[in-house]
């Protein structure tokens, strides 16, 4: 990695999957170096029960510390843990985000529900965001969307 080249790490936790971004980036140049997401699920329990289960929670802060090891690992300077919709809809949504902290070893951000609106309508590229994201840390969170056709637990 060359000199001014800094690594950045986000990882969104959404409703369907917790995704992993990993990128370089230098000046207004941003190169994604990998990329990985895990099918979790937490919007069925909520929508189910109004809650995220035991062993959801579970598979979820174990993906994060998994996701946030992997970026640590990579070298990354900066690593930030997004949560949408999950931590406003279920009930023990603190409970989630104090498990993220733990397994991020590192402050989770909870999107706003206005974020969460308006990205939904302003979709940009991962890297894209994630640029400015390292940039500007308090400018922009990072949105992705599930692929909802995808089976597999981690890709």
């Amino acid at each position: 990695m060359g000199a001014g080249v800094v690594r950045v790490a986000v990882i969104d936790v959404g409703s369907n999957t917790v995704r992993l971004l990993l990128a370089s980036a230098y000046g207004s140049q941003l190169r994604a170096i990998r990329e990985r997401k895990a099918w979790i699920g937490l919007g069925s329990d909520v929508a189910a029960c109004g809650w995220i289960s035991g062993p959801a929670l579970a598979a979820v802060a174990a993906t994060v510390a998994d996701f946030a090891a992997e970026a640590r690992r990579a070298g990354c300077a900066k690593l930030e843990v997004l949560v949408a919709s999950p931590g406003h809809r279920a009930a023990n949504g603190s409970e989630l985000v104090r498990r993220l902290e733990a397994a991020a070893r590192t402050g989770v951000r909870l999107l706003r529900r206005d974020e969460e609106a308006r990205l939904a309508f302003e979709p940009k590229s991962m890297g894209e965001l994630a640029h400015t994201k390292a940039r500007h840390p308090s400018a922009v969170a990072v949105e992705f969307r599930p692929d909802l056709s995808h089976n597999s637990r981690t890709s």
